[in-house]
């Protein structure tokens, strides 16, 4: 059984790195680094989903 609390904590500082590397003057070249978090955030999401009845 997974940690809900600690999975929702992952994906909010996931999160906020996504909105700070496109925030940032360099946002064009940070899109290789965004896909690579927008795919842990994935995971840590389907984690919660399957974990709470739901499918992924």
């Amino acid at each position: 059984m997974i940690d809900i609390e600690e999975e929702a904590s992952a994906i909010f500082d996931l999160a906020t790195l996504v909105g700070v590397l496109t925030a940032g003057p360099d946002a064009d070249t940070a899109i290789e680094g965004i896909r690579l978090i927008m795919i842990e955030i994935r995971d840590h999401a389907a984690n919660i989903k399957r974990n709470t009845g739901g499918q992924s």
